[in-house]
């Protein structure tokens, strides 16, 4: 917790069963978010659900006895399996991504799949699923029923908001399921317009960007005290001095690298909360990141030269 006592949940990002196991061994109160695309047999063959309950059961018994939470398959070009093909609309930073996909084959017959596959664990096993790749609660709405027809109703189904639009309405995904996560560099691809494998604009996706915390912050406001229940996922909370500045937003549930945590947590520790708030305040008050940079005692520059 905080250096008043106030609960902080560091959680682990993990890909596969060697990342649960070391989530459990630095420290992580739960895995926070599996990022099932990098489950994938040998060879080119699409995975089935005899494949994903053998890969998902053996990653949730490595990190036993911490609860699980699964992203359904989160399809993107930066990480597109063999099986796949080239869907159409797949090839855009801004196309078809995640749950975009789940109506056409074979990402349908994939997802489905996984699917069986978690309902078949979830007996035994403390799991939990994110829909990846949502825009809209309608979506959400949407793909929520059809997985009620595959899963069972104890298992939690939560929404993965990685677009502008989808943060923006926090409160309503939240209204409509838990776990809610924020993936935050699909956002920040989205918020600043760049696509993070262009390298002529990555530097367009700038951390201490005072635009994204008041973004964020309007977010946290909108979610009000479901704030600390948003999960913040991917590398903004990973980021030198950044992890005190959304403490002082009221995001309190980070799911992160497991090597980081021990550092994490001493940075909860040390954080005291109206300190994290009136920091917070002055990021959100900034011109431009180079102020940012400055208020956190960071050298000036390239932000990805201080990473």
């Amino acid at each position: 917790g905080m250096a008043d006592g106030s609960p902080v949940a560091l959680r682990a990002s993990i890909s596969d069963a060697v990342g649960a196991a070391w989530a459990r061994a630095w420290g992580a109160e739960a895995i926070g978010l599996v990022r099932s695309e990098y489950l994938c047999p040998r060879g080119a063959r699409a995975p089935d659900r005899a494949f994903y309950h053998q890969a998902l059961g053996r990653l949730a018994d490595a990190a036993a006895p911490l609860p699980v939470t699964v992203r359904l398959l989160d399809l993107a070009p930066d990480k597109a399996p063999p099986w796949l093909g080239r869907p159409s609309g797949f090839g855009a930073s801004l196309g078809r991504h995640g749950s975009r996909l789940f109506d056409d084959e074979p990402a349908r017959g994939a997802m489905q799949a996984e699917a069986g596959a978690l309902a078949e664990l979830a007996g035994r096993l403390p799991l939990s699923v994110l829909v990846p790749y949502l825009t809209d609660v309608a979506e959400f709405r949407r793909w929520r029923a059809e997985l009620a027809g595959i899963l069972p109703a104890t298992l939690p189904v939560g929404a993965m908001l990685e677009t502008p639009a989808a943060v923006q309405e926090v409160a309503a995904f939240q209204a409509l399921g838990e776990p809610v996560g924020i993936g935050c560099n699909d956002l920040m691809q989205a918020f600043f317009a760049a696509d993070r494998d262009v390298p002529e604009v990555a530097a367009l996706l700038n951390p201490y960007a005072p635009a994204m915390f008041r973004f964020l912050g309007r977010a946290a406001e909108a979610a009000g005290a479901g704030a600390g229940r948003v999960m913040l996922c991917g590398l903004l909370p990973q980021m030198p001095g950044l992890l005190p500045v959304l403490l002082g937003l009221g995001f309190r549930t980070f799911s992160v690298e497991p090597a980081l945590l021990p550092h994490l947590a001493r940075t909860v520790a040390a954080t005291d909360p109206a300190e994290a708030r009136r920091l917070a305040v002055a990021v959100m008050a900034a011109r431009e990141s180079g102020e940012v940079q400055a208020a956190l005692g960071l050298p000036p520059g390239s932000p990805w030269q201080v990473a």
